[in-house]
């Protein structure tokens, strides 16, 4: 194949990749947020106070529509149940229903969460040595808007959006580690929608706005370690584990009070949340897949198939063997 025919291909997958990703994200936030506005918005008399003391029905409608989006109309978006894919072969390159080896899979994803969550409190007790104080406090999980359910929505989805899906499609035009780089970059940046928050209702403080930056820069390093958990496991189970564990138990762990609030969040960020533990975790599935490497199995495919695979590099090399052919 000639140099031009396959940078003309390479331009058309960047743009159909990024073009779908674009448009995902976007069906994931309207997603987000539609469903509870209409239900706030236009819920009246006891149906609203019905809604009010039952929050987790509001709960349910967003789950159950963000499952109806991604894993029955996306598929039919993407041209996989009327195409050449089966709807087996979409949850196969979503790595949903890899589950062995076990304990690998399984473990992974809790320890690297039991990693975040004892850094964090470590990090709580750092920023309480100025000055507040830490409380353990089991209520903080219970109630009615509970972290133990309303933390199944990220665990679940931002992991097949972020990782089955959109990983899957930079690994189709990008090498590992670059697609990787991308991927938690995506990830982090992605948390700026929370500002939406402030056209719903919430109040807008400094405070508030701080804490929704600095979560960029935390979700960000732990993107990264999700992207590189795939890769390494070719499977979503130990990130989805790992995601709900530490956004369900979080606030066990960093519920203090009268803390300098600056240096708290800068803290949690580079200790609790973020970057130390990310480097670790990263660290220990680097060195167990180097000590103890899985068999080798089929690649991720691309979500679509396509019939010709390149990336950057076929172009580098295309054009290195024009040129010794010219010598």
């Amino acid at each position: 194949m000639e140099l031009e025919e396959i940078e003309i291909d390479l331009k058309k997958k960047y743009t159909i990749t990024w073009s779908a990703i674009i448009a995902i994200l976007a069906m994931y936030v309207i997603i987000l947020i539609v469903p509870n506005y209409l239900l706030n918005k236009f819920a009246s008399g006891s149906f609203k106070t019905y809604l009010e003391n039952n929050p987790y029905l509001s709960f349910l409608v967003s789950f159950i529509a963000m499952g109806i989006l991604l894993l029955i109309l996306l598929p039919f978006l993407l041209d996989i149940l009327e195409g050449r894919k089966s709807y087996k072969q979409f949850l196969k390159n979503l790595r949903i229903t890899k589950i062995k080896p076990v304990l690998r899979i399984l473990g992974l994803g809790i320890l690297s969460a039991v990693i975040v969550l004892a850094l964090a409190r470590f990090a709580a007790y750092l920023g309480t040595i100025k000055s507040g104080f830490y409380l353990f406090d089991i209520s903080r999980i219970l109630g009615k808007e509970s972290p133990l359910y309303t933390s199944l929505f990220p665990g679940i989805w931002e992991e097949v959006v972020f990782r089955g899906i959109i990983l899957t499609m930079l690994l189709r035009i990008y090498s590992e580690k670059k697609s990787i780089i991308i991927n938690g970059l995506l990830f982090g940046f992605f948390h700026l929608v929370n500002l939406l928050n402030f056209l719903f209702g919430t109040a807008f403080t400094i405070e508030s706005l701080v804490s929704i930056l600095f979560q960029v820069v935390y979700a960000t390093a732990i993107g990264f370690f999700y992207a590189y958990l795939f890769v390494k496991t070719k499977s979503l189970i130990p990130s989805i584990i790992s995601h709900y564990l530490i956004d369900a138990f979080l606030i066990l762990m960093i519920n203090v009070g009268n803390v300098d609030f600056y240096l708290f969040i800068v803290i949690l960020t580079i200790i609790g949340i973020g970057i130390f533990p990310s480097i670790i975790n990263l660290a220990i599935v680097g060195l167990l897949y180097k000590k103890f490497p899985e068999k080798e199995e089929e690649p991720l495919k691309p979500l679509p198939d396509e019939e010709l695979d390149i990336h950057e590099e076929d172009v580098v090399n295309v054009d290195v063997k024009h040129s010794e052919d010219d010598v």
